[in-house]
């Protein structure tokens, strides 16, 4: 969802990667935020966060979050 903020920008998404690890969700939020991807890149543990600004006529500000749950899954 989209929040209003004034004066500061037009729009804040707050957009959060969950899944399994070695899936990619580092490297979507790596190439998205700084253009970046890197095949050799280790694992995150615990939360990533980086943000992006865009410019389309009005101010968009983007917030994502990677957050690793393999702890909050039941060892079956």
């Amino acid at each position: 969802m989209a929040h209003r903020v004034d004066n500061e920008y037009d729009y804040l998404f707050k957009i959060v990667l969950i899944g399994d690890s070695g899936v990619g969700k580092s490297n979507i939020l790596s190439r998205f935020t700084r253009n970046e991807f890197c095949l050799e890149s280790k694992s995150t543990i615990g939360v990533e966060f980086a943000t992006r600004t865009l410019q389309v006529e009005i101010e968009i500000v983007m917030e994502l979050w990677v957050i690793f749950i393999q702890a909050l899954k039941k060892n079956n």
